[in-house]
């Protein structure tokens, strides 16, 4: 996140000149980010799903952790900033970079900083819908078929 900032201002320093190193300093640096940020929330979900005990929520706990870190790098306001800066100038950017920093404004606008209280209570909800759900296939799947009296004819 420090260096999405540090990009930032050195955009705004720099000014215009030589716009499409700029974007691709950006994207490899978000890119760099988010895939660490992506990797954990992914991680949390997983063990979200396989480790259910009942009256033990750590899971569910790093799971909202994981994707509250996730959507706090995606909708920050300094990457949506940057992104817009830079799409300013698209007659400079190559087709790549174009697409690459609309999926930085479409990611955004899943978890907008604009409204954090919004986006975690987003992110809390779907950890327990995503809690209920497993829970009760883990209860349903745990013996599908209990013991009964097995007769020999």
């Amino acid at each position: 996140m420090k260096r999405i900032v540090l990009l930032l201002a050195g955009l705004v320093l720099i000014g215009c000149a030589d716009v499409p190193q700029q974007a691709q300093q950006f994207l490899d640096s978000y890119t760099s980010e988010f895939q660490k940020l992506y990797y954990a929330s992914a991680k949390a979900e997983w063990h979200s799903n396989i480790y259910i005990v009942e009256g033990d929520n750590s899971a569910e706990e790093a799971t909202k952790a994981a994707n509250e870190a996730l959507a706090n790098f995606t909708g920050s306001k300094e990457n949506i900033e940057t992104a817009r800066e830079l799409l300013k100038s698209k007659d400079q950017l190559t087709p790549i970079q174009i697409k690459q920093l609309e999926a930085v404004l479409y990611a955004a606008a899943n978890n907008p900083q604009t409204v954090p209280d919004l986006v975690k209570a987003r992110i809390a909800a779907e950890a327990e819908q995503n809690k209920n759900l497993f829970d009760l296939i883990f209860k349903f799947t745990a013996n599908p078929f209990p013991p009964t009296k097995l007769t020999i004819f």
